[in-house]
């Protein structure tokens, strides 16, 4: 499946019901519509089941029909009582999924999703041809395309489908299209088959949610995978869940086509799973559910109140080593100086730059209550450290302060989200003082941008605050440092639940080009990932793993580790502890606490006020 159209374009046709999508699905068609090499050749609308018999029963004899079944089967009485029950529109009071029902009713109107926003697509699809089929009904649930309404498709020779409407397919349309019919499943398919999406792993207190993109066969659950990745569970939510694997996946389509016409990606994963099917949950289930539901509510709810806070209770400090990263591999165990902050403060998100034989180490010094600052100490040893001096101060938070060396200048890119920009600083006095040269990327909440050269070119990857930034990873380009920088095309260039942002400088070792990124699966900052680049163009990124550094038990901050700088002989990074867990308490951090608290107290009084 790695062998391109023949025709240079992958021509591409979706199932659906009509021009008006859903969010997460007009989503994935405008990624399409971006997709260079991609196009839109071909709307199928969904217009039922075919009848057998062409002369339609009338309604007396629809009635006739069924009640002669009822007497036949000894249940005219049932039988009276639901089309009574119907024709008073409230068969759903009675139905065994009765709870179910309900609930979706009141989460669509009093908890919407953004996934579930109905978009008008008529203008982006005005010029697509289109196709009315009704699909032939083959024991209870396979459905079947006429052979007409196949040779119509065959003859738009579209590449591939994309199934956003109709159900079970089988026959000869799965076969039709060069690469198949696509379609998702929205649950982990070796654990949960059938639906609701998103639902059973509350359920069933699974704190992983899984989603799939495959290619259809003619067993069920039984094509082949295309993509497939995990994600957190929201447990205290349902809507929240389900809108999350909907629209973390839309993107999928896009990324499969882009790999198809690059080459670049190979298809073999079977999607066979033996799992258990599930189904919409009746009355009793949904009972068990709300109590699972509301138990991990006040859950989250006590750990707002009393846990760890995403920033506050942390200790993260500097560690400064003497040797290569490899070092921080077991089973090495490198001495390690720390340069250690005090009570009121921490240190993070170091950089590492030599300059006229002394040692410089930039980093994020945060002040609890306050807000982050760029600082640096200097070191002729990497052993006995000055003072924190602060450089480039703001109204506005600070950190990762990257340094990056070109001819006779250094420059910094730090972190300043809360500008919506990501600026270049040059040192007109290195060390101390610091000017504003360009703004790189305007109006994007840049998170942990990490530039570098690269064949005479220059990139940048970097992440967004508005858009889940320890998960969406991007790539910008120019041929000069200042600028213009150029969105790559494939943008966002890595999705992996919060193990995509930056950890750090881009470094080469034994040939390879490293990037390190965060891993926050566990905890926020739990470990860096280093990441091999496997190619790297104007059109086109990959890359694949390479190794993890873990923090160690030994180390005085062995909780944490974020954010790692080598240049081959000297390597920095930072680590962390929970100040909770050491009973480490100050005025500082009290007041940090209260205010990171106070907020969930009044939404609190709130619902008592109501």
């Amino acid at each position: 499946m790695t062998d391109s159209s023949p025709h240079g374009t992958l021509r591409i046709g979706i199932m659906c019901q009509g021009l008006t999508f859903p969010a997460w699905q007009s989503y994935a068609i405008e990624r399409l519509l971006r997709t260079e090499g991609a196009k839109i050749a071909l709307l199928i609308f969904d217009d039922g089941v075919f009848q057998e018999n062409n002369e339609p029963e009338s309604s007396a004899g629809r009635i006739r029909s069924r009640l002669r079944q009822a007497i036949n089967e000894r249940r005219l009485f049932s039988t009276i009582f639901s089309a009574i029950v119907s024709r008073l529109r409230l068969g759903w009071l009675f139905n065994r999924n009765f709870l179910w029902i309900l609930y979706r009713k009141l989460g669509r109107r009093f908890s919407p999703q953004p996934c579930d926003e109905r978009v008008d697509m008529r203008e982006a699809l005005q010029n697509v041809p289109s196709i009315r089929c009704k699909v032939r009904l083959i024991g209870k649930y396979s459905q079947h395309f006429t052979p007409a309404d196949i040779e119509t498709i065959k003859g738009h020779d579209v590449d591939l489908i994309i199934r956003f409407a109709f159900n079970i397919l089988r026959g000869e349309i799965l076969n039709t299209p060069r690469y198949g019919v696509w379609s998702f499943h929205h649950d982990d398919h070796l654990k949960y088959r059938g639906g609701p999406e998103g639902f059973w792993e509350i359920y069933r207190n699974d704190h992983r949610s899984g989603a799939m993109l495959q290619r259809l066969s003619e067993k069920l659950d039984d094509g082949t995978v295309l993509c497939k990745d995990e994600f957190k569970t929201i447990r205290h939510s349902y809507s929240q869940n389900r809108n999350q694997l909907l629209m973390k996946t839309a993107r999928w389509p896009a990324d499969v086509c882009f790999s198809i016409l690059n080459g670049q990606k190979e298809f073999h994963g079977s999607a066979r799973s033996d799992a258990p099917i599930f189904r919409l949950p009746g009355n009793g289930v949904m009972l068990l559910y709300f109590l699972r539901l509301y138990w991990n509510r006040l859950a989250r709810l006590w750990h707002h109140l009393f846990g760890l806070s995403a920033v506050g209770p942390e200790k993260w400090a500097v560690g400064v080593l003497n040797g290569s990263f490899q070092e921080l591999l077991p089973p090495a165990n490198p001495s390690i100086h720390w340069i250690t902050p005090p009570a009121h403060q921490f240190y993070a998100d170091p950089f590492f730059v030599e300059f006229e034989h002394e040692f410089y180490i930039f980093f994020e010094l945060f002040e609890y209550g306050k807000r982050g600052y760029l600082a640096y100490v200097k070191s002729s040893d990497l052993v006995n450290f000055s003072q924190p001096q602060l450089i480039i101060e703001r109204p506005y938070h600070l950190s990762y302060p990257a340094i990056i060396r070109h001819g006779k200048g250094i420059y910094c890119t730090p972190e300043q989200y809360q500008s919506r920009s990501v600026m270049l600083y040059e040192a007109q006095s290195f060390p101390d003082k610091w000017k504003e040269v360009n703004v790189l990327i305007k109006d994007f909440a840049g998170v942990d941008p990490a530039v570098f050269m690269h064949n005479e070119t220059w990139w940048m990857f970097v992440s967004n605050a508005e858009n889940h930034d320890e998960t969406n990873l991007y790539l910008y380009f120019a041929e000069s440092l200042e600028g213009p920088w150029t969105a790559h095309p494939q943008n966002p260039v890595k999705t992996e639940f919060k193990k995509s942002r930056s950890a750090g400088n881009v470094f080469e070792f034994g040939g390879k080009l490293i990037r390190p990124s965060q891993n926050g699966t566990v905890t926020y900052g739990g470990s860096v990932i280093l990441n091999e680049i496997v190619e790297l163009t104007k059109t086109s990124y990959t890359e694949r793993w390479f190794n993890d550094i873990l923090p160690r038990e030994t180390w005085e901050y062995s909780q944490g580790l974020h954010t790692i700088s080598s240049d081959g002989w000297v390597t920095v990074f930072d680590a962390k502890y929970h100040l909770m867990e050491r009973f480490v308490f100050f005025k500082e951090m009290t007041r940090r606490t209260i205010a990171i608290k106070n907020g969930v107290v009044r939404r609190i009084a709130r619902l008592f006020r109501q």
